[in-house]
């Protein structure tokens, strides 16, 4: 067993609704967030045991957008109570225009923002979801977050010594991560807060990106 820290980071990203009637409230605008869940390298068969089991439980797949409101309450208790994890969230500061702000350069901030703080946490990998639709279309999203790690190591902003790695759906502590932005998002497009209220507690840092107003 290593003591090394391992995050895990997983996105979502959402149009802001209006929470009376539900509707997007402005399509071409939209909310963005990385979430990580940070566990010791050590923990992590443990955690990953103990999520099979909630998923058993819940007897459906742990991923937010395919989960019922109800489902989603009760995954995110059942993953509150697995020790051995702590949520770091990095976000929009408000909704963006689609028009000026390409989804490859937002998330690209958001990434490096959430690599360079991570480091500074003592994490020492990180392994992001995979945007792998076939093997043939994979390759050039995943290598933009290599582009990323290579530009905050030129820039000394993080060490040669960091490591960055995808997975897929097989790589289950990648659920909390997944359902962390996906109740977050939930919660900064007013779609539904009741999510975000019974994970929160469990975030130690939100974050923000593109503070400055263009």
């Amino acid at each position: 067993m290593t003591t090394e820290l391992i995050a895990f980071l997983d996105e979502s990203r959402k149009p802001t609704r209006n929470p009376k009637t539900g509707r997007v409230r402005e399509p071409e605008r939209y909310y963005y967030v990385v979430a990580a869940a940070v566990v010791i390298d050590g923990d992590s068969p443990n955690i990953r045991h103990q999520l099979g089991q909630v998923e058993t439980e819940i007897a459906y797949p742990l991923h937010y957008r395919n989960l019922s409101t109800t489902r989603r309450v009760e995954a995110l208790e059942a993953i509150d109570r697995i020790d051995g994890w702590d949520g770091y969230l990095y976000e929009t500061v408000r909704p963006l225009p689609e028009a000026g702000y390409s989804e490859h350069h937002v998330r690209a901030k958001l990434v490096a923002e959430a690599l360079t703080h991570l480091n500074s946490e003592g994490v020492v990998e990180a392994v992001l979801e995979t945007r792998a639709g076939t093997k043939t279309d994979f390759q050039p999203l995943d290598d933009k977050d290599y582009q990323v790690l290579r530009k905050l190591q030129r820039q000394r902003v993080v060490p040669n010594s960091f490591r960055i790695s995808h997975g897929d759906k097989a790589e289950t502590i990648l659920q909390i991560a997944d359902l962390l932005a996906g109740a977050r998002s939930d919660w900064l497009c007013e779609v539904n807060r009741e999510a975000h209220a019974r994970i929160g507690h469990r975030v130690h840092t939100i974050r923000t990106v593109f503070n400055k107003t263009p």
